[in-house]
């Protein structure tokens, strides 16, 4: 079965200025969706690798760094192993948090 990790970038402003559950309704749009996932069988089944890439890809161990913009998922970036991929992941987070 297929992981994935996701992880969600909101502005801690709205904690820190005590807003309401209401106003949490404005950051939707800022929410930034990153992810990475263990398997590419289901990348490859939804059409979004072909049959080349998702073998070479599992030959070689690869896991995509995978990013939610516009509804559309965009690569990012890829690792060789599951601790290399949440450190990119954590990477990418701290240098948009910046």
């Amino acid at each position: 079965m297929a992981e994935a990790l996701g992880i969600f970038i909101a502005p801690l402003a709205l904690i820190i200025e005590g807003k309401n559950y209401r106003d949490k309704v404005d950051i939707i749009p800022r929410v930034d969706t990153l992810l990475t996932v263990d398997t590419l069988e289901y990348l490859h089944r939804g059409g979004r690798l072909t049959a080349p890439q998702a073998l070479l890809g599992k030959l070689l161990g690869f896991r995509p760094i995978l990013r939610l913009q516009e509804g559309k998922i965009v690569p990012i970036g890829r690792a060789r192993s599951r601790r290399q991929s949440i450190a990119q992941l954590l990477t990418v987070m701290e240098g948009e948090v910046e």
